[in-house]
């Protein structure tokens, strides 16, 4: 797994490429708890396009972020998650809880 930053208008985006399992989630928290602290940005966006495998440990990593940016009072989205991690995230019910984006556009926005 390689996990990239970078800063956008209103916020940070952080890529996940390859496996986010096991091996990799201890990693990948500590990264998000880093940039969290380093930036505190408003807004923190997951881009999982290139993510090629998730499992349940990328479950936690995904409730890491989304906990620490609820704790400051800032927003965080998942964007473009592909199939298999949906289904992962689905069957959690990540869903529910979380905020999904598509190509930078939330959907609930994209229904208006």
């Amino acid at each position: 797994m390689a996990i990239t930053h970078k800063k956008i208008e209103d916020g940070i985006v952080i890529e996940y490429t390859g496996e986010l399992g096991h091996h990799e989630a201890k990693e990948a928290m500590r990264y998000i708890e880093n940039i969290i602290d380093l930036y505190a940005p408003p807004r923190l966006i997951f881009d999982l396009h290139a993510l090629t495998f998730m499992d349940s440990s990328g479950i936690a990593v995904i409730m890491c972020g989304y906990r620490n940016m609820r704790d400051i009072g800032a927003a965080f989205y998942i964007k473009d998650v592909p199939g298999q991690a949906m289904k992962v995230l689905t069957a959690a019910g990540v869903d529910r809880i979380v905020r999904f984006t598509h190509g930078g556009v939330h959907k609930d926005e994209a229904a208006k």
